[in-house]
This record gives structure tokens, sequence and C-alpha cells, in this order.
């Protein structure tokens, strides 16, 4: 099964689980981008991004743990559309 479908599936999955429209179509680059964004303009107005880049190579549930945490501190911080985009970035940066 070519590449594309399966990260389509994946996709589907994911906003199904987090309650999202089932749109995919957003591609893993700008997703990945959005999640670029939002890390640079939100996560930085607590504390700076080299906090942030100091845990590249951590993977997904120790970013959800984290992101998770931070969202309980400030609320409506992220939705769950930029919690999904931001947790893309920081797993794949």
């Amino acid at each position: 099964m070519p590449k594309i479908f399966t990260f389509i599936g994946i996709c589907f999955c994911v906003a199904i689980l987090y309650g999202l429209d089932p749109v995919v179509s957003i591609e893993a680059g700008s997703l990945q981008k959005q999640g670029e964004i939002l890390v640079q303009n939100r996560c930085s107005s607590c504390h700076g991004l080299e906090r942030i880049n100091r845990r590249t190579g951590q993977n997904l549930a120790f970013w959800e743990r984290t992101v998770d945490r931070m969202k309980a501190k400030r609320h409506g911080l992220l939705n769950q559309e930029e919690r999904l985009a931001v947790l893309m970035y920081l797993t794949n940066h």
C-alpha cells in the first residue's frame, strides 16, 4: 500500500480519536509547519525555545504528557487540532 494511503488512514483515525472533523486535506508537512509556528508563538510566551529544543528526540508519550500539563496550566492554550500539530512538530523536529 502506498505510504500516502497509510498516512491518510492514520490521520483519519487520529481525527476520530481526538474528536476532530475527519478531513484529511492537510499534508503532514503543513501540519508540522503549523505546529512549529504554534510552538514559537504560544509555548515561547512562558519559556524560551531553547528549553523546548533541549528535549529534541523525546517520544510521543513524553510530549503528550508535557503538552497536556501545559494546557492544564493555561486553559485555552491549544485546541485539539492545534495540540495534534504541536505534537507532530515536537516528535519530528
